[in-house]
């Protein structure tokens, strides 16, 4: 994910958010759609219960999931298909009007409803001729297990590779409890903070010029970055000066465009961890996810969603995903974590020493279930 956005750009999303709205596909996809989407998303093989279990880890405190579909009123859905949705998803595919305008304020009156109006608005535009929408909507709230004091909020200068230091409201504290330790190899101080309910928002701060960001994010690959989150799970909490900007975030992304190249071969990188007795680790091979191969589609590979097999979806010719829109929102304040879709904070320097005052990525993660619930990227606070 952070290959694909500018290196200097903010970055927010909720990976297991983005698996809640492309697994909803995942329910209509057949034959080979159905492994690549499996593929992308790093479902191992022979998985059965694959909905049932993200639900298990959506059902986390303070958080807010919702998926919908909205489609064109020709396409004929599979009772298959709207059975499970309801079953799984507790979603009823709406049909489209045709009018834009309307359509639109349904679409964003229905993210205001799934995210109980933290999220006003997730499309500003339709796709000409839409033939199906995918959406997906998160809100998260968590506090501080120590609260910071307003009164130590104040201005510093956050460093911005190739531009000026820029001053922003920095909550601070001369003993704040964090677990703390810096890998030798990637040159990162790794930093945790306790929220409530089980969870924790991660914090990876380079060692060195705020430029050594995008060969930190390089050298992250799945189990190094899981390896940094258990550690830090484990890692007691120790009395720590600490300098943690406030942030608020509101970015938006185009999962079509993110995973179009990512489904013409098989991915480098699974875009969520599935730890071993996790409700999404291996199961016996005995049910595919799904049955009924779909008819043959030309042998030209034109990406993953643009020559996708999703017949179980809905019967007649063939669809394409015209959108899959992922909206995140955070705000990182001295009471807590608030994200219609993510979360962000700070670390580094020495082990007694927590500053998160040039460009780092954060996490908030479920101990409970060892999943990333909001990953991001800060580089500028005020873009």
């Amino acid at each position: 994910m952070a290959e694909a956005a500018e290196p200097g750009a903010n970055l927010l999303f909720s990976p297991l958010n983005v698996a809640l709205g492309l697994s909803h596909l995942l329910l209509g996809a057949r034959g080979e759609t159905q492994e690549r989407l499996a593929a992308v998303l790093g479902y191992p093989a022979g998985l059965q219960c694959v909905h049932g279990a993200l639900q298990q880890l959506a059902a986390v405190p303070g958080l807010l999931a919702a998926a919908q579909i909205f489609h064109h009123p020709t396409l004929s859905l599979q009772p298959r298909f709207l059975n499970e949705s309801q079953r799984f998803y507790e979603a009823l595919p709406q049909e489209l009007s045709g009018n834009e305008s309307l359509d639109l304020q349904r679409i964003n009156a229905w993210v205001r409803q799934a995210t109980r109006g933290r999220l006003p608005r997730l499309l500003a535009q339709l796709p000409p001729e839409p033939r199906l929408v995918l959406l997906s909507a998160v809100h998260f709230q968590a506090r501080w297990q120590t609260p910071f004091k307003a009164k130590e909020t104040v201005p510093l200068p956050f460093l911005r590779p190739g531009l000026p230091p820029v001053p922003v409201p920095t909550m601070t504290s001369k003993k704040y409890p964090v677990a703390s330790f810096t890998d030798s190899r990637l040159q990162v101080q790794v930093g945790r903070l306790e929220l409530s309910e089980g969870l924790s928002l991660v914090v990876l701060v380079p060692r060195g010029a705020p430029e050594a960001l995008g060969a930190v994010e390089r050298a992250l690959d799945p189990p190094t970055f899981l390896a940094l989150l258990r550690r830090a799970a484990g890692t007691p909490t120790r009395a720590t000066a600490i300098a943690l900007p406030r942030v608020h975030l509101d970015l938006a992304m185009d999962v079509v465009a993110l995973v179009h190249d990512m489904g013409k071969a098989p991915p480098r990188r699974p875009a969520l961890y599935h730890p071993e007795g996790s409700p999404l680790s291996p199961t016996p091979p005995n049910v595919p996810l799904l049955v009924s191969p779909c008819p043959r589609v030309p042998a030209t590979d034109y990406g993953l969603f643009l020559d996708a097999e999703l017949c179980g979806l809905a019967r007649g010719p063939a669809v394409a995903v015209d959108a899959a829109q992922h909206r995140a929102v955070l705000a990182l304040d001295e009471a807590g974590v608030e994200a219609a879709g993510a979360m962000a904070t700070s670390v580094a320097r020495t082990a007694l020493l927590l500053e998160a005052l040039q460009p780092f990525l954060f996490v908030v993660w479920d101990h409970a279930g060892e999943v990333p619930l909001f990953m991001g990227r800060l580089s500028d606070p005020q873009p």
